[in-house]
């Protein structure tokens, strides 16, 4: 299992059995694997490969394993972005994202929205995603979230 796990990050669609094992571990076991797998240090293409994998076989994630992978993953490629996404990892994201919507916002979106160091790449990577992936209800919901934050740190607090 273990070494079918590491292989994961490379994975082919046809490799669905691979894929499925992902689904089926326990949050406990999820937080031990991305670390692991070390998806931060993954090629672009190679982490849009596993993405799309999952996205094509419409592995069914639980939302803690979906969060977790983009967390692991995405938020820290999309965080140091230096220059705006390359096309296929925007395109992988979105497909994975649409499927995991709830996941992309808490594990990605609010996070590079609250992070400090927010600038053009991010900005421009959080408006597709959401835009793309979240439906109007996410929308609203990540706009009124994070309003409570900036409330809460001090800023004006926001009213409808």
């Amino acid at each position: 299992l273990v070494q079918g796990i590491k292989a994961m990050a490379f994975l082919k669609p046809e490799q669905a059995d691979l894929l499925q094992t992902l689904a089926n571990l326990s949050a406990e076991q999820v937080a031990l694997l991305f670390p692991f797998m070390r998806l931060v240090d993954k090629s672009e293409h190679d982490f849009s490969q596993l993405l799309d994998a999952l996205a094509q076989q419409q592995i069914n994630l639980s939302h803690t394993t979906a969060a977790a992978l983009l967390n692991a993953g995405l938020l820290p490629k999309l965080a140091e972005l230096q220059h705006p996404a390359s096309r296929l990892l925007m395109a992988s994201c979105t497909r994975f994202g649409k499927l995991h919507p709830k996941a992309m916002q808490t594990a990605v979106l609010q996070p590079l929205l609250a992070s400090a160091d927010f600038a053009a790449p991010q900005r421009d990577a959080v408006l597709r995603l959401c835009k793309d992936c979240l439906p109007a209800t996410s929308f609203s919901d990540l706009v009124m979230q994070m309003a409570e934050a900036s409330a809460g740190a001090g800023a004006h607090a926001w009213n409808e």
